[in-house]
């Protein structure tokens, strides 16, 4: 069965900053999509079309390759590189690539996050992003093929980096590789969680 996609959509609206203060947005204002890209160079195209509509698109099996007019930023860590990319006629957005040896991730943002991290994990890592701003992280994942027997460890790790950086708000979109019956139930519960005020 073909590796089921899961997006954590949060409600409806972008996050736009138009000088002076920046200011807190709820962290259920961003508009989150994923996409695996299958490493086709020729789906960076796909991918500028959903970041158009989204302040995030979590990317799995990312070419090694940055699209075409990707200007590098630098790389953070040593495996993340950062590109500003015009996606689209005025409108630019923050890509973050992680390079591994299995499948590379990628997250694309509308926003300058305030850290982006490599979740590690014993199988495959996440890509994490943080925006203390609104209380929110999001990260990318690509669970194992066939099964999805690490979803749980990797929205785990993700949701203990996003607590220990003290965000209380987090999300977790990408290819859970999971059959729609084993994640119709609990894809909710399990990709997205808060921790209780208090």
């Amino acid at each position: 069965m073909a590796a089921l996609l899961l997006a954590l959509a949060c409600a409806c609206g972008l996050t736009v900053a138009v000088g002076g203060t920046a200011q807190a947005a709820n962290p259920e204002s961003h508009r989150v999509a994923t996409w695996n890209m299958q490493v086709g160079r020729d789906r960076w195209q796909g991918a500028a079309n959903i970041a158009q509509e989204n302040s995030v698109v979590a990317l799995q099996e990312v070419p090694s390759e940055p699209p075409a007019g990707a200007r590098y930023l630098g790389t953070i860590g040593d495996t993340i590189d950062h590109y500003e990319w015009t996606v689209a006629r005025g409108v630019t957005r923050h890509l973050y690539i992680l390079y591994t040896t299995s499948r590379n991730l990628g997250i694309v943002t509308a926003f300058q996050p305030n850290e982006v991290v490599q979740v590690d994990s014993y199988y495959r890592p996440a890509l994490m992003v943080t925006r203390p701003t609104d209380d929110v992280a999001f990260a990318s994942i690509h669970a194992a093929s066939g099964n999805g027997f690490n979803v749980r460890d990797l929205v785990q790790n993700v949701a203990d980096e996003a607590t220990g950086r003290g965000i209380n708000h987090w999300a977790v979109a990408g290819d859970f590789n999971l059959a729609r019956s084993t994640s119709a139930g609990n894809s909710r519960a399990s990709a997205r969680r808060s921790r209780p005020a208090g």
